[in-house]
Formats: structure tokens, sequence, C-alpha cells
């Protein structure tokens, strides 16, 4: 009897290290797809550059309302015009007044990101 009870311990032993194995497996393949950038790939326009014409109006469109627009240098407006057009797009219109324009970079609030252009 002793020997039945031994082995029923040995098989319940190896029931949960394979569910542990399960858990395991489960939470190493959540954390690869977390750490890839799996869901980051889905919208990633921070850091690309716009190119503002001095002939022509850049406009932006975004799935989400736009609820703020910033340069990240108080110098750009002297050079840059931004303006909301809606409520999901914005224009960048250069000021014909300059001969050119700085580089700058320009943050944009939709929804509940936050968007760096440059």
């Amino acid at each position: 009897m002793e020997t039945a009870g031994i082995q029923a311990m040995i098989s319940n032993n190896s029931i949960q290290h394979k569910i542990n194995m399960k858990q395991i497996r489960w939470i190493v393949l959540i954390l690869f797809f977390i750490s890839s950038g799996w869901q980051a790939q889905t919208q990633n326009i921070n850091g690309e550059r716009i190119l503002v014409g001095r002939e022509s109006i850049t406009v932006i469109n975004f799935p989400d309302k736009v609820l703020n627009i910033n340069f990240s240098d108080d110098a750009a407006y002297d050079y840059y015009i931004p303006k909301r057009r809606e409520e999901r797009s914005i224009s960048l219109q250069f000021n014909k007044e300059q001969a050119t324009g700085p580089n700058t970079g320009l943050l944009v609030n939709e929804g509940e990101e936050v968007i760096c252009f440059v």
C-alpha cells in the first residue's frame, strides 16, 4: 500500500510540473510579444520627418482628435504656421517672409497619444 501511495505522489508531482511548464511557456510568449514591440508596430510614426514646402501647405490627418500642436523650439513659430484644420487634421505652412526655416520638432497631442515629428 505504501508503494501505491508513493507512485500516486510521483504522478501528481509530474502533473503539477506539466501545468507549471505550460504556464511558464505562456508567460514567456506574452513577454516576448510585449518586448518585441508587437503592439507598437501598429502606429509607429514618432520621429518621422515632415517636409514643409515654401509654396505649399502640408496637411497631416490623424485617426483621433488633435488636442494640441507645439513646436519644440519657440523660434520655429517665426518660420512655420501650424493650424488645426478640422478635428482630426492639422496643416503646416511656411512663413513666406522668411528665406529658409530651421529643422525643429513638432509635438502633436492626438487623443491619448503624444507624437513627436522631426
